[in-house]
């Protein structure tokens, strides 16, 4: 989706998703094994702060992402990212939380 953006120059995701985080109602991360597909609300939610996630780190640390993929998996790329934006991993809904906030708050004037 972030690669549409930057290099087709088309956006798949609507600027106006980044609303879904000024939201009072927060999904926690969906893992992989876990994901309820009649929980679309959530779905959504996870589907969007990827491409939000992704655009930010671009934005602000390009090159970060390919780093960090090269090097780790799975739960450590959580924890480089959430190092990276200084962020507290300790409190995993607190790290969610706080991701959402920094998200909205970076794009809700930008975009």
């Amino acid at each position: 989706m972030v690669t549409n953006y930057y290099y087709v120059g088309k956006q798949m995701v609507k600027n106006q998703t980044i609303e879904i985080f000024n939201k009072d109602i927060k999904y926690e991360e969906i893992s992989l094994t876990d994901i309820n597909i009649n929980n679309k609300d959530a779905i959504v939610y996870n589907y969007v702060k990827g491409y939000w996630t992704v655009r930010y780190l671009e934005e602000n640390y390009p090159g970060f992402l390919k780093e960090i993929f090269r090097k780790f998996e799975s739960e450590k790329i959580v924890k480089q990212i959430a190092k990276k934006l200084d962020l507290n991993i300790d409190n995993r809904v607190s790290f969610w939380e706080e991701l959402d906030n920094l998200l909205y708050d970076y794009f809700k004037n930008s975009l």
